[in-house]
């Protein structure tokens, strides 16, 4: 489906509203739980997620006409940027060069999956990635993914959601 999201995003100009439309719908759908993760990297508040996601959907909404490729690194930097703004407003913080220069590591690794995989690999088996990554940035339904590894879908949901828990916990070790 990127494929088809990607080509369509180069014609947009041709596209009637209808069409508009449900290329949008499209790119939600292939990119709602990317938005999501990423947010909760920095938002512990599931209603506060959830408006921050639809808030980057908006953006995209609002800027389709002016994003020609590379949508998912277009919502990737919009859902960070939502995010420690939200943070921001929350606690009242100025991002002078000072806290930019402290946190840059922080903020860098959203932009790498490599550093990404590195810290998840300190964290996880590679089982585990794999399971997270199919189902997060590939959109993959526990029953495919099962399918694929041969195991029973209740053990691939099992595995899940036990390294989320690990990640979660870890995460607010450094909090």
């Amino acid at each position: 489906m990127k494929d088809s999201i990607d080509k369509r995003l180069k014609i947009l100009y041709l596209l009637n509203d209808e069409q508009k439309l449900i290329l949008f719908e499209d790119i939600y759908n292939e990119y709602y739980k990317l938005s999501f993760y990423i947010i909760s990297k920095y938002i512990n508040n599931y209603n506060d997620i959830c408006d921050l996601v639809n808030d980057c959907f908006l953006n995209v909404f609002k800027h389709i006409n002016s994003i020609k490729k590379n949508i998912k690194y277009y919502i990737v930097v919009t859902s960070k940027n939502n995010a420690l703004q939200f943070i921001k407003k929350q606690n009242n913080i100025i991002l002078d060069n000072d806290y930019i220069y402290k946190h840059q590591d922080e903020m860098n690794d959203y932009y790498d999956y490599n550093s990404i995989h590195k810290l998840l690999k300190k964290i996880l088996t590679d089982e585990e990635i794999e399971i997270i990554e199919l189902h997060l940035l590939y959109n993959e339904k526990f029953k495919m993914i099962a399918k694929k590894k041969k195991l029973k879908e209740q053990t691939i949901k099992s595995i899940y959601y036990r390294a989320i828990k690990k990640v979660k916990e870890k995460r607010e070790l450094y909090e």
